[in-house]
């Protein structure tokens, strides 16, 4: 049996971004904070 990624895999082009987010259960002040940071810094793109 072959793993999907195996059959579908490409190659990364160079123009390929990949935008990773860690979400948290739960509202932390310190998870809020960090949460609210990111926003600001996606609206500066």
């Amino acid at each position: 049996m072959k793993n999907i990624t195996e059959s579908t895999r490409q190659e990364p082009t160079e123009t390929e971004v990949w935008e990773l987010r860690l979400y948290v259960a739960g509202q932390t002040p310190r998870s809020l904070e960090a949460f609210e940071k990111d926003y600001r810094e996606s609206l500066k793109h």
